[in-house]
């Protein structure tokens, strides 16, 4: 049985999220193989369930995006980044995500955390590491077995 659902949050969850806490919203397709990467733990959740099941989770950090690593903060020399903090049209400044390539040439996206004169520090964790992610899921629909794919909304 394949699940169809979406996440429902309404004006008024959307404005008294918790402090400290984030809603987070994946996408899952189910065919014979899983189509959509999302947290494990998450699909965890809907297995098993029934049509119409309302089900919501709390995952701590652990379980979801997993703790902030100190080591994945970056700190370069200023100078390296001279030619786009000083960009016109779209500097780059704290909070700006900027993309490197790894060793292996692939995309490595970071978080500018802080400019000073002297260095730029980058943060490569996930943004939704250290924090608690709450799912909210509705299953709106179970087709039997065969289906070859499944719309889902979240």
């Amino acid at each position: 049985m394949f699940p169809e659902f979406y996440s429902d949050l309404d004006e008024d969850e959307k404005n008294n999220i918790p402090e400290g806490k984030l809603y987070h919203s994946c996408n899952i397709m189910w065919a014979h193989e899983r189509t959509s990467k999302c947290i494990n733990e998450f699909e965890n959740l809907l297995i098993g369930e029934h049509e119409g099941a309302v089900i919501e989770s709390t995952l701590p950090p652990q379980k979801a995006f997993g703790d902030k690593n100190p080591e994945n903060i970056q700190r370069f020399a200023a100078e390296k980044f001279t030619h786009l903090l000083e960009d016109d049209v779209l500097p780059t400044e704290t909070g700006s995500v900027l993309v490197f390539k790894d060793p292996a040439g692939f995309d490595l996206p970071g978080v500018v955390s802080q400019i000073s004169k002297d260095f730029v520090l980058v943060d490569f964790n996930h943004p939704l590491s250290g924090k608690d992610i709450i799912f909210k899921a509705h299953i709106v629909k179970i087709d039997d077995p065969g289906v070859s794919q499944i719309e889902v909304k979240l």
